[in-house]
């Protein structure tokens, strides 16, 4: 994978600002802005929604007013099951809409973590970006392509892994029969006889 700089020296990690905390499956904390999450995701501008709501329920204030009585030692923390390297990338994404021109040289790990992460959370301009990249990976990874396809229903994509996995799996055994009725595989077919 290219090397990335630290997310603290890329954006703004600021403790003082950040009204959320997202702990990695390994243990770092990222410290955000559920606006800016809220921007790019459904599911956070949903979940932030939801608690806002809450809050003007049980307290009979308005939520904006909450929200700046709020204070900053009491942060809501999220428990995610991304590592710190996939969160990192997904809040790099987020936080500076890269294209991220990196993407051919992510490991097919990062790859499909990233890509599982983005349907996680809805990222939806994410989405698409991975969408595209895998396009492009089909030859490499058409049965991975396949099963990610298959378990978030992106049935085009999914259509095209199919095909190139068939075509894949076509030239493995044409391989394999050429290799078999080739020199040694007659002389075997002839001794059967």
């Amino acid at each position: 994978m290219a090397k990335l700089k630290p997310f603290d020296t890329v954006l703004d990690n600021d403790k003082d600002s950040a009204d959320i905390i997202l702990k990695s499956s390994d243990g770092h904390s990222f410290y955000a802005h559920k606006n800016v999450f809220g921007f790019y995701s459904n599911v956070f501008a949903a979940a932030s929604e939801c608690s806002e709501a809450r809050l003007d329920i049980h307290s009979g204030e308005d939520a904006y007013s909450k929200r700046e009585l709020a204070e900053p030692s009491r942060l809501e923390t999220v428990s995610c099951t991304e590592t710190s390297k996939i969160l990192e990338l997904l809040l790099r994404f987020i936080h500076q809409d890269e294209g991220f021109t990196e993407l051919g040289k992510f490991d097919r790990s990062t790859l499909f973590e990233l890509a599982e992460a983005s349907e996680k959370y809805n990222v939806w301009s994410l989405k698409l970006l991975l969408h595209s990249h895998m396009r492009e990976k089909l030859e490499l990874y058409p049965y991975q392509i396949f099963q990610f396809s298959l378990l978030h229903g992106h049935t085009k994509l999914g259509v095209e892994a199919a095909i190139q996995a068939l075509l894949k799996h076509v030239g493995a055994t044409k391989t394999s029969l050429s290799t078999s009725l080739s020199g040694e595989g007659m002389t075997e077919c002839a001794r059967v006889k």
